[in-house]
């Protein structure tokens, strides 16, 4: 059984590709076995499992009828799970899929804002304010977007700053709830926005 699952750990790290590893869980022995992208919880292949590790699975696998439990860790971490139990309901084995699901959010916002670009020429008066949502929101995403086509990471202070430059030559931060909409994307504080905009408008004076 053993070697079966793990076979099917690698076959499963193989098949998601860089963005995620497989933690194969021998419970009974306390021993973890990881394969592919590692750098998601620092594990190495073979090591002892810690105490607390093995009693959360235990509890969690107590509680889950169809043995499959799917949660997000942090922001960016999907982890799903699968409790592997003998015919007498003894738990021996837990196979969990870590992924880091950020170039997915990414790709989720490229096609938002893709979709979303376009305003028709017959949009009414009464949707003016979901048309300047609209047009701001695309500002931002083409802004983020042209950073990371440029391999630039925006996860930096440095890139955030020249992205809320080009957006303050572009007027956006003159519409209504700009601010927080931008914050939200380049997840910053709002203080956080108003110092990076102050040093930029103090750059330009």
């Amino acid at each position: 059984m053993k070697q079966m699952l793990l076979q099917l750990s690698e076959f499963i790290a193989a098949l998601i590709g860089p963005t995620a590893e497989v933690v194969l869980h021998d419970l009974s022995e306390e021993k973890i076995y990881v394969y592919g992208n590692n750098a998601i919880t620092s594990r190495n292949f073979s090591e002892t499992d810690d105490e607390d590790t093995v009693r959360i699975l235990r509890d969690r696998a107590e509680n889950c009828e169809n043995g499959i439990m799917i949660e997000y860790d942090t922001e960016n971490l999907r982890s799903t799970r699968c409790f592997i139990k003998d015919t007498d309901g003894s738990l021996h084995y837990c196979i969990c899929v870590n992924q880091n699901i950020m170039p997915m959010q990414e790709i989720r916002d490229f096609v938002d804002y893709f979709l979303n670009q376009g305003i028709p020429d017959s949009v009414s008066t009464e949707s003016g304010d979901n048309t300047i949502d609209s047009l701001t929101t695309n500002l931002i995403f083409d802004e983020i977007r042209h950073m990371k086509y440029a391999s630039v990471d925006t996860g930096t202070r440095e890139a955030k700053i020249a992205i809320i430059s080009r957006l303050n030559e572009k007027g956006v931060f003159d519409v209504r709830n700009s601010t927080a909409k931008v914050c939200s994307l380049l997840d910053i504080s709002q203080a956080t926005l108003y110092n990076y905009l102050k040093e930029v408008r103090e750059g330009e004076a």
